[in-house]
């Protein structure tokens, strides 16, 4: 099958070399700086999807070189890949919990994010139902049906920091593209992305829409969640003749092209961070469950079939070569800095529908027990107040919120966990599949604090993180809700079938008619693998796994990064897992050990269990980016929980210095900053009580807020953000200040000694505007500057020295030296003495400036 990779590779660089543009040069400023990173999502991708046979683009991706076969001219060429026998997803096993941690590199405790559907704090509530699909196609649209059911809105934006966030705050372009539209709100995309695009591709979703053939695919609508009225978006009911399924995910092949066409244009060349996300294997996975299913006959029917796995994966396979070739031809100087990661969401089971768990209290086999189910069994569960406990399903897996009074939640807890055990359940489960085990494997809780003693608790399982915690607080925000419920193999929450839905009357919603389902621990399986240059001076240069053969690890040729059966230290990359000593070994029947590396019964918790060190978690990748591409999270240092993925990198990675002890930047004097228009003084709020500082400044901290001081986070929807708001203590009497604004220049190497000390890259910056010295009284100092427009710094510096004073404690006008040698626009009515001090601090959310934060919420009155 090799032959086969070889032919469609040569296929596909014949044409790139048609349809792509002339290869560019090398433009000053492409934004690599280090590197340039593509991290593509593929919603569905399974260690065991990605083998030479049925994916050979991607795998030579990991293989570029494999067997000696390159293909000169083509985007492989001079490259190195890398790919890993047992990657994890994090735990809830969603979309959308994937795609935060992904992103931001913390686990769902830190994003806020713990599975596609949940209960959670938002603007507007503290317990508002968030949902990855609410208000794309097939939800109900409108406020008052919403009221009427559960009120779900989309999963919000993350309130922590994400790549593209900080590419952004850094002066980069990080561009978003989504094949999924339910991603836009939690990725920020319209508000982060530039450019940015997902269906249905039109100004209200795409920076460049006048591409019409990149819209959602008809093929790739999910089922309605209400049968009759509710996938009017605009009318979306395929029986009609305006149905329109623009909303629905978009084929990988419209993704990526939408990609490449964005990333071409001249505009767009700076661009530095790429996202990409996939969903066509997800959506075919979801409908038919196993990658080895047969197409169907076309039945005829008005939407078209969906593909089924083994197709969709070959298209995704071919999306990705077809972006790769083309990227590369485009400007082989950028390609030849830049590092790919094609990193899986998660895994998916088989469900049939006939495996919904039941409602036990409902009457076997009638029409009441198929259109109820478990939530439904929790909301009157009997002992409990009615429709205090809500179940949310999530596939393979299960949350179940309190939602009554706190002095009956401990009570209650005890009755709903009594009963997801009960024999009654059990026998239900057996009465619908007596074939399978178990339906319910086991209930846990969520909050440490309200496990009774001897019970089981999230906290147990150590590489879950499940339960949220407030970024400022530490404290839980009860979105991982207050028992978790984990299914039985083959068994998933949810309704398969509904009641109509009729003039905003409550209905029954479908809420899992899929028999692909996720959620669970069990699918914590996906694939990861790494592309990149291969020369070692290159920064970001990936280390070939293919060299990596007999006289390291005893095999003939390495098909993946392997779980050894002893302990593995991640961070030497020179000593890979022992010799000989492969936990899964590749076999005739398990080619690869894939499956044994990524048996379902043991992906739930082993992510740090010996041999599996070396094996990369969804969080790693956040912060491996963040090394290549000296990106500072500084806003949450402690978001980043994974590690460096350092075994396929040839040359050291560190994450830039956050904090006092970092070097500073490097302040490159090329000019003055221009005189006009002058920049309006600035509102100065001094606090003394309590302050021991007398030195000249410490502590100097800056970020970008609104007109009442309230950072990105905290700004309401619609605020432009337009003032900078600097933070410092003044520890002299009286202090003269003079602040200048940076913005980045281009970059130089760190010093040999910085790097062995893993302290950031030198930052080059040049002033743009500049203060007159202004004084300040001691104590800690809140200043708050509104901006013109034309003024867009990264950083911003503080100089500061003593101002002199008479023996009566008056400012000297003679006498002393001046408080700076550098121009004044006024006459400086003051002298100084003494020695001075310059600080300069990054600006948080400088990309944010002059912006405003997204359209409006829809207000919502429901209370906790």
């Amino acid at each position: 099958m090799a032959g086969i990779g070889i032919a469609l590779l040569c296929t596909l660089l014949a044409i790139a070399l048609r349809t792509g543009e002339a290869s560019g040069q090398q433009q000053s400023g492409d934004g690599c700086s280090p590197s340039c990173v593509i991290l593509i999502q593929v919603d569905g991708l399974e260690p065991k999807d990605v083998t030479e046979q049925t994916t050979p683009y991607l795998w030579r991706l990991a293989h570029p070189t494999a067997q000696g076969q390159n293909v000169p001219g083509s985007a492989l060429s001079g490259r190195s890949g890398w790919i890993w026998q047992a990657p994890r997803g994090v735990m809830s096993t969603g979309t959308a919990p994937a795609t935060a941690s992904l992103l931001s590199g913390g686990y769902p405790e830190k994003t806020g994010v713990p599975a596609d559907d949940f209960y959670g704090p938002t603007e507007n509530s503290s317990f508002q139902r968030q949902r990855l699909t609410a208000g794309n196609f097939g939800d109900v649209p409108g406020e008052e049906a919403r009221a009427a059911t559960d009120a779900a809105e989309p999963i919000a934006s993350l309130g922590i920091d994400t790549l593209i966030g900080v590419v952004r705050d850094t002066g980069g372009d990080a561009a978003i593209f989504l094949g999924d539209p339910g991603l836009a709100e939690l990725t920020g995309a319209k508000t982060e992305g530039n450019p940015y695009w997902f269906p249905p591709g039109t100004e209200g979703s795409a920076t460049h829409p006048g591409d019409n053939w990149a819209t959602g695919d008809p093929r790739l609508c999910p089922i309605p969640r209400y049968p009759d009225g509710g996938a009017r978006i605009p009318s979306q009911v395929p029986q009609e003749a305006n149905f329109n399924p623009s909303h629905c995910p978009a084929s990988d092949m419209a993704t990526t092209q939408k990609a490449i066409t964005d990333l071409k244009l001249a505009a767009n060349a700076t661009v530095g961070f790429t996202f990409m996300h996939l969903a066509e294997l997800g959506v075919a996975k979801r409908l038919a469950s196993d990658v080895d299913v047969d197409d169907p006959e076309d039945g005829g029917n008005t939407v078209p079939e969906p593909p089924q796995p083994a197709q969709a994966l070959a298209n995704t396979d071919a999306a990705i070569a077809s972006f790769a070739e083309q990227y590369a031809q485009h400007n082989r100087a950028k390609w030849d800095k830049t590092v790919v990661m094609v990193v899986g969401t998660h895994g998916y089971q088989r469900t049939p529908l006939i495996n919904r768990i039941p409602d036990p209290s409902a009457t076997p086999g009638g029409a009441a027990n198929e259109l109820n189910d478990l939530s439904d069994y929790m909301a009157k569960l009997p002992g409990v107040t009615p429709n205090v406990l809500k179940l949310v399903p999530q596939g393979t897996m299960a949350t179940l919120y309190y939602d009554g009074p706190p002095e009956d939640r401990a009570d209650a807890l005890v009755t709903a966990r009594a009963a997801l055990k009960s024999e009654e359940l059990k026998a239900a489960c057996r009465l619908r599949n007596p074939s399978l085990p178990d339906c319910i494997r086991e209930v846990y809780y969520v909050d440490p604090a309200q496990t009774p003693l001897g019970e089981p608790s999230v906290a147990e399982k150590k590489t879950w993180r499940l339960d949220p915690r407030d970024p400022k607080t530490g404290a839980r925000t009860n979105a991982a809700g207050d028992l978790v419920v984990e299914l039985g193999r083959g068994w998933a929450a949810g309704r398969a079938v509904g009641m109509s839905y009729q003039g905003g009357l409550t209905g029954q919603p479908v809420t899992n008619a899929n028999t692909g389902s996720s959620g669970g621990p069990q699918e914590r399986a996906v694939a990861a693998l790494i592309n990149g240059p291969s020369q070692e001076a290159t920064p970001g240069a990936v280390r070939n796994l293919d060299s990596l053969a007999s006289s390291q690890l005893g095999l003939t040729q390495i098909k993946y990064y392997p779980v050894s059966n002893g302990k593995v230290d991640p961070s030497n990359a020179d000593e890979p897992p022992p010799a000989n000593d492969p936990r899964c070994p590749d076999v005739q029947t398990d080619p690869g050990g894939l499956a044994c590396a990524n048996r379902w019964s043991e992906v739930g918790n082993d992510a740090n269990d010996p041999g599996h060190e070396a094996q990369p978690e969804t969080v790693d990748f956040a912060v491996t980016i963040s090394a290549l591409m000296q990106l500072p999270f500084e806003v949450h240092p402690d978001q980043l929980q994974g590690r460096v993925l350092q075994e396929a990198f040839l040359r050291p990675l560190a994450t830039p210095c956050v904090g006092e002890d970092c070097d500073p930047p490097e302040v490159v004097h090329e000019e003055d900053p221009p005189p006009e228009p002058p920049l309006p003084p600035p509102d100065v709020v001094v606090v003394e009580e309590g302050f021991k500082f007398r030195g000249l400044v410490q502590k100097l901290k800056a970020r970008v807020v609104d007109a009442r001081g309230r950072p990105y986070s905290r700004a309401a929807r619609g605020v432009r953000l337009s003032r900078v708001q600097v933070e410092a203590d003044f520890g002299k009497p009286e202090s003269a200040v003079t602040l200048t604004f940076y913005r980045k220049a281009s970059q130089v190497k760190s010093s040999r000694r910085s790097r062995s000390r893993g302290r950031r890259r030198a930052v080059r910056i040049k002033p743009i505007a500049r203060f007159d010295p202004f004084v300040v009284k001691r104590g800690h100092v809140t200043m708050k500057l509104k901006l013109p427009k034309l003024f867009k710094p990264t950083y911003i510096g503080v100089t500061v020295r003593e101002i002199a004073q008479t023996s009566s404690g008056k400012r000297r006008l003679s006498g002393g030296e001046p408080c700076t040698t550098l121009k004044t626009r006024k006459k400086v009515p003051f002298r100084c003495t003494g020695p001075s001090r310059g600080v300069i601090a990054r600006i948080v959310d400088a990309g944010r400036l002059h912006k405003r934060k997204g359209a409006p919420l829809r207000s919502r009155s429901r209370r906790r």
